[in-house]
């Protein structure tokens, strides 16, 4: 069977997504002391399971099966914490233990906290998605600690049953001999709408109307921009119907402009906790603005993710074009499409990325929407990207199981245009 990831997050009893505070005992709000014992902060946070779970690293809804099979959790705490646990608001059961260890070496590791307990159920642990849950962290709060954490990574079944042939890491596909158009996905159509549900002022930090944005506290309006400690977020990217910014240029909002710090978009905000400009310039692992930002993901441009942090803006540079946005979403849009067709080694994948290649190496066109200009549109560029995404997407599962792996060369298809 297939797992999927999911998280849950603490930090929302207190107001705040992801980081939160724990204020010396003095300061803790009476509902979160832990009964008996007042240096303890004691966070509670319950209801239905689908609910207080996301998909993916806090992505979309849950969307898993309403039957929970629930094989393992993993929890992430800072120093401070004594644990994590997640119980069955309904019985008292726990689900999952995650109590903390710590360093016992005054020379090494004294004081720190070295492992979070991991719990698994074997067979899975089976119970309703609306079953409510309580999820509880607990900090030590002898003095004040900033930017602790309190999030399960739980891994239940998707019920998706795999076979052998489909469990393979890598797809041996071909080259068709035409690049069958009917094959692509249907080409995006750029819409002025208002996005903020979608990004992560919302997700973690509960701002989700374009009202309450454009007036809130570190907001310029419609037309600015609204500063964040993790980077500001252009106000008519996020709300441009609200904003009346829907203008030829405007109508592809989705596609961020201006000058602006992405950092807090970027995997060193989302999975290393550096959200802001200031102490990702400063790090030990970067040579400043204008350089590089060596990571275990690679090295990193800075200025690409602080560019106003690091005055890295032109004055004379323009903004795309209405035809590069489209460019942009369309390949968005076909790199979406593969990624869901090959999950796994199936024959839809293998017939994907076949065609793909096909229409990379400039094969002819063919299908019922060749004609159609939104679709040779998008048939171009699958021409300029579809090798690339055929040979990355070739490799399913983590990275790092394909480490050191030769390239190998594409062959043509036994069968022309059979997949």
């Amino acid at each position: 069977t297939d797992l999927q990831m999911i998280t849950a997050d603490i930090s929302p009893v207190v107001g705040k997504a992801i980081e939160f505070d724990v204020p010396s005992y003095e300061n803790l709000k009476p509902g979160n002391v832990k009964e008996g014992m007042p240096r303890i902060q004691r966070l509670v946070r319950e209801g239905p399971f689908d609910e207080l779970f996301q998909m993916e690293f806090f992505g979309d809804a849950y969307a898993g099966p309403s039957n929970v099979k629930f094989f393992r959790c993993v929890g992430h705490l800072h120093i401070a914490a004594l644990g994590m646990w997640l119980e069955d608001a309904e019985t008292g059961m726990t689900i999952c233990d995650g109590e903390g260890s710590y360093g016992m070496n005054p020379e090494q590791d004294k004081g720190f906290l070295t492992a979070v307990k991991v719990h698994s159920h074997d067979p899975p642990l089976e119970f309703p998605s609306d079953r409510r849950v309580r999820l509880i962290t607990e900090y030590n709060a002898t003095e004040f600690h900033t930017g602790v954490m309190g999030m399960w990574f739980a891994y239940v079944s998707s019920d998706v049953e795999v076979d052998r042939e489909a469990a393979k890491l890598t797809v041996d596909y071909c080259e068709n001999s035409v690049c069958d158009v009917d094959m692509l996905p249907e080409p995006p159509v750029l819409v002025c709408e208002d996005k903020i549900a979608e990004n992560p002022m919302c997700r973690f930090g509960g701002l989700c109307d374009c009202k309450e944005l454009v007036v809130a506290d570190g907001s310029e309006g419609c037309g600015g921009v609204y500063s964040t400690a993790q980077g500001d977020i252009v106000i008519n990217d996020v709300c441009a119907k609200h904003c009346g910014a829907c203008g030829e240029e405007a109508a592809a909002s989705s596609i961020q402009s201006g000058c602006v710090d992405a950092l807090a978009d970027g995997p060193m905000c989302s999975f290393g906790g550096m959200c802001e400009c200031e102490d990702f310039v400063s790090a030990p692992e970067s040579t400043g603005c204008g350089g590089v930002y060596t990571s275990d993901w690679g090295d990193i441009q800075v200025n690409d993710y602080c560019a106003k942090h690091c005055d890295a803006c032109s004055d004379e540079e323009e903004g795309p074009s209405q035809e590069e946005l489209l460019q942009k979403e369309m390949l968005k849009s076909l790199e979406d499409h593969v990624s869901k067709t090959c999950k796994y080694a199936t024959r839809e994948c293998h017939g994907s990325l076949s065609n793909l290649q096909a229409c990379g190496t400039g094969q002819k066109l063919t299908g019922t929407r060749q004609w159609n200009m939104p679709d040779r549109k998008m048939a171009m560029v699958a021409r300029e990207h579809g090798v690339r995404l055929a040979a990355e997407h070739a490799k399913l599962g983590d990275a790092s199981l394909h480490r050191n792996e030769v390239e190998s060369t594409v062959n043509k298809c036994e069968v022309p245009g059979i997949t």
